[in-house]
C-alpha cells in the first residue's frame, strides 16, 4: 500500500511540473485545505527560465494506506509578468495529459468552460483506463494577468464521489 502512496506523490509531482501556475498577478494565491488533508510541498525538478513554481500536494489515505484522494495546487509566476492566456494554458495543460506515458494509460475529456475565484477558468475531467489503479481525475485551470493556477483532485470513483463537496469547497476556497 505505501507503493501506491508513493506513486500517487510521483504522479503528482510529474503532473504539476508539467500544470505549472503563474503566481505574478497574485499577492497571496491559496486554498483552504480540508481537515485532515496535510499539503507538502513538492519539489518540481525542472524549473522553466523566467518562472517560478510552486506545487503543494496533500494525499490522503486510510488507516490501511489505501490512497482515498489527492489534491494538488499549482502555481507558476512569471517573472517577466506577461500576462497568460487561458486558452494557451489549458491546452498546454491537456497537451501535458496527451504525452503521459503510456503506462498511466490516462483518458481526458475536453476542457470545459467554468468560473473560479469568479474568473473564467477550465475544468476537464479524466480517467485512468483499466489495468492501472482507477483514479478519477477533475482538473481545473484559470489564469490572472501573468498567473496560471491548476487545482487537481484524484480519487478512486467510490472515494472521488464520497468527496464530491470536499473539492467543491476547495474550489470555491481560491483566493488570488
Amino acid at each position: 500500500m505505501r507503493e501506491s502512496v508513493s506513486r500517487c506523490h510521483m504522479w503528482a509531482a510529474g503532473l504539476s511540473a508539467g500544470l505549472v501556475l503563474s503566481t505574478a498577478a497574485w499577492a497571496e494565491p491559496g486554498i483552504t485545505w480540508p481537515e485532515g488533508w496535510e499539503p507538502k510541498a513538492i519539489s518540481v525538478p525542472v524549473q522553466p527560465e523566467g518562472a517560478k513554481i510552486t506545487n503543494l500536494t496533500a494525499i490522503r489515505t486510510t488507516p490501511e494506506r489505501n490512497v482515498e484522494g489527492m489534491i494538488s495546487f499549482s502555481i507558476l509566476t512569471y517573472e517577466s509578468g506577461e500576462a497568460a492566456e487561458l486558452e494557451e494554458e489549458a491546452q498546454a495543460i491537456q497537451q501535458v495529459y496527451a504525452h503521459r506515458p503510456a503506462s498511466e494509460q490516462v483518458e481526458c475529456g475536453a476542457f470545459e468552460p467554468a468560473m473560479l475565484a469568479g474568473l473564467p477558468a477550465r475544468r476537464m475531467s479524466c480517467v485512468t483506463r483499466p489495468g492501472r489503479p482507477v483514479l478519477r481525475t477533475h482538473v481545473m485551470v484559470v489564469v490572472k494577468g501573468a498567473v496560471r493556477a491548476t487545482l487537481i483532485f484524484a480519487a478512486p470513483p467510490k472515494a472521488y464521489e464520497e468527496s464530491r463537496l470536499v473539492f467543491e469547497a476547495v474550489e470555491k476556497s481560491l483566493r488570488f
